[in-house]
């Protein structure tokens, strides 16, 4: 089991909890497994960095990259649909698994990038192929395939700002 808190992570092995050498970055704000990666988000921050493949306590320092679709920071990452989505500030990157290993075993989906952020951490939760979450402007939204698409009302919408 993983838990990412407090900018730590830590990996619970049944027995022991440790908290593994950090590779590319040391402060964490969200962890999230995807085809047998743990993924993290750095906290403030832009990157994303994954372990070893099915080794949640190896992290390459170099199995990382940017998120530089848009430039604002990572809140947290959520694997959706078979694709890994990195919500950010002001914008939300889909990337996938490339099927190759190391610093390559991520690559953003191209095109798939879209221009509304996630309002806070605790605001998205997921269903089995999808999500629902609040955007930083106060809308509500689903993801059911590959654009998150409204559903709140403008009674919702007053109610959240």
């Amino acid at each position: 089991m993983t838990v990412c808190a407090g900018g730590k992570y830590y990996v619970w092995d049944g027995s022991t909890l440790s908290e593994p050498t950090a590779g590319a970055f040391s402060s964490f704000g969200s962890v999230e497994y995807i085809g047998f990666y743990t993924v993290l988000t750095e906290k403030n921050g832009r990157r994303v960095q994954w372990s070893n493949l099915a080794d949640p306590e190896t992290l390459g320092g170099t199995d990382y990259k940017y998120t530089e679709q848009r430039d604002d920071n990572n809140i947290r990452s959520m694997a959706i649909g078979g694709n890994l989505w990195i919500f950010k500030e002001k914008s939300m990157e889909v990337w996938y698994i490339t099927g190759q290993s190391g610093a390559g075993a991520f690559a953003p989906v191209s095109g798939a990038v879209i221009d509304k952020g996630l309002k806070a951490f605790g605001l998205v939760t997921k269903f089995r192929e999808g999500a629902f979450l609040v955007g930083e402007d106060g809308i509500v939204y689903i993801i059911a395939g590959s654009q998150p698409n409204p559903i709140s009302t403008t009674a919702v919408e007053t109610a959240i700002a």
